[in-house]
């Protein structure tokens, strides 16, 4: 007999929440929502409670990070604002307008402490954690056709930074940022969504609007991405996709409101996770043991404003 998915350990909700679109866990026991409606709520996982919120604009949230200290937001329109963490809660502490009218989220890289995010119509723009300063823009000339950029990741190769950008028109690109150029390119299917990256078996995952999810690597002496291999889902759509840090599983949150759990060894579906009604927007994975749980924790949210926790194949 088939074993029957696994359930969630628990649920989060709040009645006046509504549509979430973006998560983050800090320090393993808080996990940060960022909402449709411009807000940011704050989950005590000791308690399982709302224990803040605070309103960010009038525009929904796309994307949020937490540093040591700060909190990072990115609403639809571009503008990016980032929050001091003091005793009294958070303070503003800087605020830049990008620009970008697109659904692009921000990736944050810890080690270098620094925001890769989306600006204007097709540009990555590099900016320091603390003050918003841009070190890099990396645009393409004007005969390009790439669309909107629609993802980003930053990787750290042998030491060296690059990052890789998914555009609308299913282009994928690796800018080194050494040089701030384009070392290597490769056509996907339309609309990139979501980009995730192994460097220890240099595999590459990337979604898309389609109705298949598409693994790849990067040859760095030969400066080419190479299409390895797709996975084809039941319904098309996925808006996020995250390689779990032990290597174990990667997860997908789909158009349908599916979480679809994957082996990242052998490519095997685990389990088609259908807790959701409505679009699943985005996947958070906590980096060591939520105490309560005694466990590592995935979290997932989407439209429906319910955040559901797992602790899954271990």
């Amino acid at each position: 007999m088939a074993l029957l998915p696994p359930d969630p350990v628990f649920t989060l909700n709040h009645r006046k929440m509504g549509s979430i679109n973006s998560l983050c866990f800090h320090q393993n026991e808080r996990l940060f929502v960022a909402t449709k409606k411009g807000q940011i709520y704050l989950y005590d996982l000791q308690t399982n409670r709302s224990t803040f919120n605070m309103n960010i604009g009038e525009n929904p949230l796309i994307s949020i990070h937490h540093t040591e200290d700060s909190l990072i937001s990115m609403e639809k329109g571009g503008t990016l604002k980032s929050f001091s963490l003091t005793n009294n809660g958070y303070k503003m502490a800087n605020e830049i307008q990008l620009n970008h009218s697109g659904f692009c989220r921000l990736d944050y890289d810890s080690q270098s402490n620094i925001l890769i995010a989306p600006k204007n119509e097709n540009t990555v723009s590099v900016l320091a954690v603390d003050t918003f300063e841009e070190s890099q823009s990396l645009s393409l000339n004007s005969e390009s056709r790439t669309g909107v950029i629609s993802s980003v990741k930053y990787l750290n190769i042998q030491g060296q930074p690059y990052v890789l950008a998914g555009y609308e028109s299913g282009i994928l690109n690796l800018w080194d940022l050494r040089m701030s150029n384009v070392l290597a390119s490769e056509q996907f299917d339309q609309f990139l969504t979501s980009i995730d990256y192994d460097l220890v078996t240099n595999r590459g995952i990337i979604t898309s609007i389609s109705d298949k999810i598409s693994l790849f690597s990067i040859n760095m002496k030969s400066s080419v991405i190479t299409k390895k291999a797709d996975l084809p889902i039941k319904n098309p759509g996925v808006h996020c996709v995250k390689i779990r840090k032990d290597l174990k599983v990667f997860v997908t949150a789909g158009f349908d409101g599916r979480l679809r759990v994957f082996s990242w060894k052998s490519l095997r579906p685990l389990a088609v996770l259908s807790d959701h009604k409505g679009d699943l927007m985005d996947i958070a994975f906590s980096n060591g043991p939520v105490s309560f749980w005694k466990s590592n924790i995935m979290a997932a949210g989407g439209s429906d404003g319910k955040i559901t926790l797992w602790d899954i194949y271990k």
